[in-house]
């Protein structure tokens, strides 16, 4: 498996189109909150950044909903 670019704890984590796994913000190696966003492609195997959010998200949870 591809490792993440970007070293992190503390994840939301988001499976989203029965393919991308979304890993939103958390803490890096310095114990800081990211803003830093990154895709899965599970059938590539590789991951890629995606946009930023807004403000840090540490030790919260992501929902995918249709539509």
């Amino acid at each position: 498996m591809d490792k993440l670019q970007s070293a992190r704890f503390e994840i939301p984590l988001a499976y989203v189109h029965d393919r991308f796994i979304l890993a939103l913000g958390g803490k890096t190696a310095k114990t800081q909150g990211t803003r830093r966003c990154e895709a899965y492609d599970t059938e590539m195997n590789h991951w890629f950044q995606i946009d930023a959010l807004p403000i840090t998200c540490v030790s919260t949870t992501a929902v995918v909903m249709n539509d």
